[in-house]
Formats: C-alpha cells, sequence, structure tokens
C-alpha cells in the first residue's frame, strides 16, 4: 500500500470487511479454516505498490487458461495492478485466459467474459472483482490439456495494424504466431527462418542469416544482394528493422508473438512493404517481481560437425515505476560444404552473438517511456554453396568467402493510454554493416571480389488512435526516414586491388497517413485509408582503377525524386456469425528509385564503360478476398482463405555484371495467389495443421534488353508450398506433460532469376521434422529431428553471383541434425 495514495487504503477496507463477512459465513464456532481459494485471492495484495497510470497503460499479457483466482493472480503481476474480490464464488470458477496487448482494463474484460463476473476500477491500478448485475456465474470448463492457441482463435488482438484491433473483425490476411506454440519456441535461434518454415506463403532467399532477403504472397523481385528496397518491411515492436539491407534475421529469445500482415502495407507503413510486414513483438519489462530464464541446447549433424545454442534473459524491477528487461544469446551451427581444393571440410560454419535490452518507465499521468538497444553480430567462416547437381555438397575454391552483418539499433518509444485512446511516438537510429568475399579463380588466376556496405537508417513517427471492442477506430500519423547507404565492391588479383566501385544513395521519406473503420450496417464494417508521401532521392557513384582510372564521381538525377505519393486502401468485412468473417480489400505499395552504376560495352576500345544511371520508382496494386472461420472456442475446425490479385509495375531488381551489382526496372509483373490454412482439433489433446500457398508470378512486360521475351516467371516464386503439421500431447503426472509434433513442408519448383543466364531450377524438395518435449511450466527438455529424411534438394541456385551464370550451384539443406535442448524459467 502507498502511504500517500488513499484509494489502496479504501481498497484494503473493502477487502477486509468482506474477508470478515466470509470468514463469519463459512468457519463454523471454534473452528480455525482458511479458505484455499480466498488465501489466492488475497496473494494479489502485494502488487498494491504500483504506477497511479498502469490501468491505462498498454500491456502485453500472456494469462493462461485456469481458474479465475489464479488468474487475477497472474494478470495482476503482470500489470503490476491491484486487483480483488470479496465474492467467495470466485474460487469455483474457471476462465479461458487472455493473450495480447492491451490495458488492464481491457484484459479483464476480455477475461472476464462470460464468467458471470466484472471488474470494477475503484481508482488508478486498482479493480475490484464482483458478479455481474442480473447474471448467474458460469464456471467455465478448461480441458485438463489445453490445446494450442491458434492464429485463428479468439479473443487474439492484432496490433500491426498500428491499433488494438481484434482479429475477428479485422479485414485482411493477417497470420498471428503465439511463442509458446513449441513448433516456434524450440526454433527460436533460428529467426526469420522459424517463422517462413511455419507459413508458407513466406519464401526467401538462401544466402544464410543476416544475407537474404524475405518475401510474402509471391512478389519477389530478385534473388541477387543489392541495394534496392526490401519487398517485407520488418519491425521489432514499432521499430523499423529494414528499409533498403537484407532481413537482420533477429532470434525470437523472449518474444511473445509474431504479427505477419500480408501487404502491400503503404498506407500504414509506406515504401518497402510491397509483400507486408513482419512484427516480432519483443516481451516487455515488468515491475511484478524478478524474472530468468536460460535456454540451452547442443546439435550435431550427420557429418559428424556439432553446434550449440545459449540464451538467457533477466527481468530486473529497478523501483515500483521502473524495470529493465535484458536477453542475451550466442549461437553456433554447422557447417555442411566440404571444399575439395583446399582440402577442408564443413566450411560454412555460421556464428551468432547478441542481445536485447529494454527499459522502460511510467513517468506520470499515464505516460510511460521506452528505451531499447539491440546489437547482434552474425558471422559465416565460408559461403554456404555447393557446386554440381548432385552428389556430396563440395566445391573447390581458392580462398575463403566469408561474410558478415553486424547489426545495431536504438529507439525511444514514449505512449500514452487512456481508455480507448492511444497516443506514441518512436524515435530510433540503426546502423546495419554488411561484408562479403568471392572466389572469383573460375574466371581468372587469383582473382577475387569484396563487397562492402554500410546502411545507417533514422526514423521518427508519431500517431494517435482510439480503438473499440467492435473493431471499429481511427488513426492519424506522421513519419519521417533518413536512409542513407554506401555499397563499395572491389576486384583484386594477388591482394592487389585492380578497380573498386562505389554507390552512394540517401533517401529522406516523410509522409502523413490516417485509416479509420466504421461501421456500416450490423455486422459489417469499412476501412478507409490513405497516405500522403514525398520522397527526396539523391546519389552519386565513382569507378577508381582499370581502363577508366580518370573518372571523377557522377550524380545522377533520380526519378521520381521530391513528388507527392498518393496511397490509398479501403476494405470491407462482413461477420454474418461470431464464428465466420468474409473481407475483401484493396491496397497500394511503392519502393522510391535511386542512383546504380552499369558497365557498358565500349564500342571504340573494346573495354567497359562505366556510367552512372537511375532506376524508377516501383508500385503495385493490389486487391484481395478471403474468408475466416472457427473463430470460437468451441470449434474443432479452424481456418483461412483467401485470394489475390496483383499489377506490378517498372519492377526494381539487382543484377550484377562485370562490376558487380546494379539495379534495374526489369518491367511489369502480374502475381496471382490462393492462400489456405485450418487446423483440425481432433481430440482435446490431438492437433492437425495444414497450409498451402499456390501463386502464378510472371512477367509480362520485359523491361531488360537481355533475355527472352515477356511471360517469364518471377524469381523465387514457388508454384505451390504445403506445409502438414500433427501434434500430439498427453498430461503425465499433475502439470507434467509430454508433446509430440512431426511436420512436412514441401517446396515446389522456381527458378534463380528472369533472362537466359539465370533460369537455373531450384526449389522442389520436401523438409520433414520430428519433436517431442517433456516438461511442465517452467521446466522442459526437448529432442527435435530436423531433415528426418535426409533430404539434399537444392534450396537456392546462387552462393556467388559473380559467377551464378554458369548455373551449377546450388544451396542444399541441412543435414539431418539431432538437437537436445532444455528451458527452465525461475
Amino acid at each position: 500500500s502507498h502511504p500517500d495514495r488513499p484509494q489502496d487504503h479504501a481498497a484494503i477496507r473493502q477487502l477486509t470487511a468482506a474477508a470478515r463477512s466470509y470468514a463469519m459465513s463459512v468457519i463454523p464456532d471454534g473452528h480455525t479454516v482458511v479458505s484455499r481459494s480466498w488465501l489466492l485471492a488475497c496473494a494479489v495484495l502485494p502488487a498494491m505498490a504500483i504506477p497511479m497510470s498502469v490501468s491505462a497503460q498498454s500491456l502485453a499479457f500472456d494469462v493462461p487458461p485456469g481458474s479465475l483466482v489464479s488468474a487475477m493472480v497472474v494478470l495482476g503481476h503482470q500489470a503490476g495492478a491491484t486487483i480483488v474480490s470479496g465474492d467467495p464464488a470466485v474460487g469455483s470458477v474457471r476462465v479461458r485466459g487472455v493473450q495480447g496487448r492491451m490495458s488492464t482494463a481491457t484484459a479483464l474484460r476480455i477475461l472476464l467474459r462470460g464468467s458471470g463476473f466484472d471488474a470494477v476500477q475503484s481508482g488508478p491500478g486498482t479493480f475490484v472483482i464482483r458478479r455481474s448485475p442480473h447474471r448467474t456465474v458460469k464456471a467455465v470448463v478448461v480441458p485438463d490439456v489445453q490445446p494450442m492457441r491458434s492464429e485463428t482463435g479468439p479473443d487474439i488482438v492484432v496490433t500491426a495494424t498500428k491499433s488494438t484491433q481484434p482479429l475477428r473483425t479485422f479485414a485482411g490476411t493477417v497470420h498471428v504466431l503465439d511463442l509458446e506454440q513449441p513448433a516456434l519456441r524450440d526454433a527460436a535461434m533460428a529467426g526469420t527462418d522459424a517463422i517462413r518454415a511455419s507459413l508458407p506463403v513466406m519464401a526467401s532467399t538462401g544466402l544464410g542469416p543476416g544475407r537474404d532477403k524475405v518475401f510474402i504472397r509471391g512478389i519477389a523481385d530478385s534473388s541477387f544482394p543489392g541495394p534496392t528496397q526490401a519487398t517485407v518491411g520488418q519491425y521489432l515492436g514499432d521499430v523499423r528493422l529494414n528499409y533498403n539491407a537484407p532481413d537482420p534475421d533477429l532470434p525470437l529469445y523472449d518474444v511473445a508473438s509474431i504479427e505477419v500482415l500480408e501487404g502491400p502495407q503503404a498506407t500504414l507503413y509506406g515504401a518497402g512493404s510491397l509483400g507486408g510486414i513482419i512484427r516480432t513483438v519483443p516481451r516487455r519489462p515488468r515491475t511484478g517481481g524478478w524474472e530468468a530464464s536460460l535456454t540451452s541446447s547442443g546439435s550435431l549433424a550427420e557429418n559428424g560437425h556439432a553446434g550449440y545454442e545459449i540464451a538467457g534473459m533477466l527481468n530486473v524491477p529497478i523501483s515500483p515505476d521502473v524495470a529493465l528487461r535484458m536477453v542475451g544469446y550466442a549461437n553456433s551451427a554447422p557447417g555442411i560444404i566440404d571444399d575439395t581444393q583446399r582440402g577442408l571440410f564443413a566450411v560454412d560454419r555460421l556464428r551468432t552473438i547478441g542481445g536485447r535490452g529494454i527499459l522502460s518507465a511510467q513517468i506520470g499521468d499515464g505516460w510511460s517511456i521506452e528505451t531499447m538497444g539491440v546489437y547482434q553480430r552474425i558471422d559465416h567462416a565460408d559461403a554456404r554453396y555447393a557446386t554440381g547437381k548432385t552428389g556430396q555438397p563440395t566445391r573447390a575454391s581458392a580462398i575463403a568467402q566469408p561474410a558478415a552483418n553486424g547489426f545495431a539499433l536504438g529507439a525511444v518509444t514514449i505512449q500514452k493510454t487512456r481508455g480507448s485512446l492511444h497516443i506514441i511516438g518512436v524515435v530510433s537510429a540503426i546502423r546495419n554493416d554488411r561484408t562479403a568475399d568471392y572466389d572469383l579463380s573460375s574466371l581468372s588466376p587469383a582473382l577475387s571480389a569484396a563487397h562492402r556496405s554500410n546502411g545507417r537508417i533514422a526514423s521518427v513517427e508519431a500517431r494517435v488512435s482510439r480503438s473499440h471492442d467492435d473493431g471499429t477506430g481511427w488513426l492519424v500519423g506522421m513519419q519521417g526516414i533518413r536512409s542513407i547507404d554506401r555499397s563499395v565492391d572491389r576486384i583484386a588479383t594477388d591482394a592487389r586491388v585492380q578497380r573498386t566501385t562505389t554507390i552512394r544513395s540517401r533517401i529522406v521519406d516523410t509522409a502523413v497517413f490516417g485509416e479509420a473503420t466504421f461501421a456500416i450496417a450490423p455486422r459489417w464494417t469499412a476501412t478507409l485509408g490513405a497516405r500522403v508521401s514525398r520522397a527526396e532521392v539523391a546519389g552519386d557513384g565513382r569507378v577508381v582503377g582499370g581502363p577508366m582510372s580518370s573518372l571523377a564521381t557522377q550524380r545522377v538525377p533520380v526519378p521520381g525524386d521530391g513528388t507527392m505519393r498518393l496511397l490509398p486502401s479501403a476494405a470491407i468485412g462482413w461477420q454474418p456469425t461470431t464464428a465466420v468473417t468474409l473481407y475483401t480489400r484493396y491496397q497500394r505499395g511503392y519502393r522510391v528509385g535511386g542512383p546504380s552504376l552499369r558497365a557498358n560495352e565500349s564500342p571504340d576500345a573494346g573495354m567497359p564503360a562505366f556510367s552512372v544511371a537511375a532506376f524508377r520508382p516501383d508500385a503495385l496494386d493490389m486487391v484481395e478476398a478471403g474468408l475466416r472461420f472457427g473463430q470460437t472456442r468451441s470449434s474443432v475446425l479452424r481456418g483461412a482463405v483467401s485470394i489475390s490479385a496483383s499489377r506490378w509495375r517498372n519492377i526494381q531488381a539487382d543484377l550484377f555484371d562485370t562490376i558487380g551489382s546494379y539495379t534495374a526496372n526489369i518491367g511489369d509483373g502480374r502475381i496471382v495467389s490462393l492462400e489456405a490454412t485450418g487446423r483440425w482439433q481432433a481430440s482435446r489433446t490431438l492437433d492437425i495443421s495444414a497450409a498451402l500457398f499456390a501463386a502464378d508470378a510472371r512477367l509480362i512486360r520485359n523491361g531488360i534488353a537481355k533475355g527472352a521475351g515477356a511471360s517469364q516467371r518471377l524469381p523465387n516464386v514457388p508454384g505451390v508450398t504445403v506445409r502438414l503439421e500433427v501434434a500430439k500431447r498427453v498430461a503425465v503426472v499433475g502439470d507434467w506433460q509430454v508433446s509430440t509434433r512431426g511436420s512436412i513442408r514441401y517446396v515446389g519448383s522456381s527458378r534463380l532469376g528472369t533472362g537466359r543466364d539465370y533460369r537455373v531450377r531450384q526449389g522442389d524438395y520436401a523438409d520433414t521434422d520430428l519433436a517431442v518435449e517433456v516438461g511442465r511450466p517452467g521446466r522442459v527438455v526437448y529432442a527435435e529431428l530436423t531433415n528426418v529424411l535426409g533430404t539434399r534438394g537444392n534450396r537456392f541456385a546462387l552462393g556467388n553471383p559473380y559467377t551464378a551464370a554458369a548455373g551449377d550451384q546450388r544451396t542444399p539443406l541441412r543435414q539431418r541434425t539431432l538437437r537436445l535442448g532444455t528451458r527452465i524459467a525461475f
């Protein structure tokens, strides 16, 4: 109890009176009996020293199903709130739990739905659970072994819409992945690759963590690394992680949920979200008490090489208003590629080290401030590709081809929630440094190449939103992003630099945006949104050495620089029943232009001449229609189906020539896709889930001189991807449980790129996994066997972009690997 808060003393007096009345009614004369349920209800009292604004603050909740008394304790602990009740009936009521980011009042409302109880706020951060007027108390039955929470289940809140919206009312295609699902929790160190393995709608290149491009919904531009903007926006909380850089591939340790919002999403997120966005929601600091966890595992690959993983979390309550949450990790993955020329084995070992820290504080009158810092470094000892169509994964290289990605982030978030109104401001700065070396000895003896990229992103965003439980609401905001990128390619012979090419670009993107969802009829909602943006783009290029050693730095005007763009979105949703949602949606996305350095054949000297050119902005319009069903807890079959059609104009793509990477507009494209997901709860302990993604992605206008005509397939878009998973849970003793699961994922064939030189097939393989997990909450031991069938399919037909035109490169799947691990929470 805080001495300066009389509402705490009033709550204590109310609780004391209720306890005295209850004791007089249930304890016989001459006996001393204490009700277990009442004792548990009183256990929330230590949480009374709390910030006055905690009830209005938006928090991340994860309250499991169970008794109402236990849920009160857990929710009060997570919110740092005072939650009391004087009704003895609370001891017999069971509730369904609540997950997601919301205010404490909203969490209590969802928790108590259908229980016959209401939560009444008696003061800031103080709630009393009382019987609802004219209602009878209902004991909600919860099975001893809980089914897996589904991304299509009820009461899930979507925050990737930059507001708080129930999933059942969202008119669009979204996946909300719960990190408490063992398939994701056990694969936390895999990062984005674990998300891709769970969602067939996602694809990526195969250069390795920290180097890959990520694609959603068949919207893929190129397989080659380069300076183009990403087609998928990636976020950690409200902080953007990428702009014109590859996926930083942060591991999923201490993450609450992942939201994948299929795109384009330019209205809310601006440039570079053609395919959609991936939003990772980290667990926030908690003032309720100390917490810690430890994850460790060891792995052994079929080739005899081993790997390891270790990660830890510590939550430190500094004061009733301030808490710190820290995560640190290190892991190593064994290599699978042997180098016959150098006589080395498993040369492509991968090592990652990093950490994250979040400091959260309540600063009065409902305001909170949160400071976040992230650092990670990924080191590839060598490239992960083999040569030859089949057989053992080997290649012959004269030198090692290492690569690295260094990522650092700092961000400050200030926000306030008052009832249904939410105000937030975010300022962030990101540094992303990438390096890669390439062996070019197959082109000329002792020839090599080196690539160095430095990216800097600074962004600021402020927005105000109002959200209601029925899905209606609005938001308005403003955003500014400044991105600076410098890319250097060097060609050398025997460590002597022969030629250096440099491209520098600067983008300043400012915008105002807004979106509103409103009811147009009973069970019908409409969403309208728009973004007005202006991008200033500048850049230059330079070549030093070679036949053009006297070439000075050239600047180039970029088409579209300074122009205003209108990015609209519209959707209609219909809920014929509480279990079914139908919707249709239109969205637009774009990417800005930029400078590019090209090599052209000189007809006079017969030697390459270089010039700085510019590539134009591209734009994508998409319409989709979808259906979600089984959105009630009693539904044994849940799922979703959606179809979409997109028109992509002036597609930007990273390509390679004699001096390195460059970017060009390769033409116009068309993408038609079908997506279906389903989960059948065959029994209380058995779940079967399946997912399908099929796409026809083609270049319908060829904008490049080299290659065949139109109607080429866009790169890295499998015709079909299918995933099937079976999960079984068995209760052993008390709260001990054994969980087993098996999955198979088939990835259809795709092509490496467009044009005659890159019509190389890849994909057409099946990947299989088996796992078993034994434990209780806070104590888990697990075993996982990946690539059970030992498939050696070609995931990606690229490793060295300078020599990829030969068409004999392949990236095999990881060998059959056994991993044993444990997770402990304190």
